[in-house]
């Protein structure tokens, strides 16, 4: 690997599109979010890899991050990040000091965030693993939150396996039967 190369894919978005080009990658999301007091991502993170992936909408997917202890109008601000193209959020639990479900207790703003992107259709990511990071903070990923949806997920690049989901009775009250089947191959 070229030691420029980070450099050059983050200057321009023509880089990176003809490295994924030679490496036979079709689609990469570019993960942003607000962290300024753990890790130094500012707000100018969401609008910038927004900007970015203007280059390739269909290729370069943007996925942004509000943190709740520093925007305290999330409802705007996400509203915003929507309009100008956001195709994810992540929460970042041990790098933003938030847990999931704080929209119960001392971040009720995070409840205007997941409003927002429910009726938007854009998802919610949330990041509950270790980090190696000072100042960050793994309890703030126990426990995944209460809210009405979420989806477990286990990150495995060109699986061989397949899982399955079946409706299991005609009553769209009855959960359907989900085989993940991970690591199968």
């Amino acid at each position: 690997q070229d030691p420029d190369w980070t450099e050059q894919t983050g200057a321009s978005p023509q880089a990176l599109l003809g490295y994924m080009d030679r490496a036979g990658v079709e689609r990469m999301v570019l993960i942003n979010y607000e962290s300024p007091d753990v890790m130094g991502f500012t707000k100018g993170t969401n609008d910038w890899v927004l900007a970015y992936c203007k280059a390739a909408p269909e290729r370069l997917l943007p996925c942004v991050g509000l943190n709740p202890r520093f925007t305290p109008d999330m409802e705007v601000e996400a509203r915003r990040l929507v309009e100008r193209g956001a195709r994810l959020f992540k929460i970042h639990g041990p790098h933003m000091l938030v847990a999931p479900n704080d929209y119960l207790g001392p971040h009720p703003q995070l409840g205007d965030l997941y409003r927002v992107a429910s009726e938007a259709r854009v998802p919610v990511m949330f990041h509950t693993g270790t980090s190696i990071f000072r100042g960050a903070r793994i309890k703030f990923g126990d426990p995944l939150h209460s809210f009405p949806a979420i989806t477990p997920s286990v990150c495995n690049l060109r699986p061989a396996s397949r899982g399955r989901v079946r409706i299991k009775s005609p009553n769209p009250a009855d959960y359907p039967e989900i085989r993940l089947n991970y690591l199968s191959d």
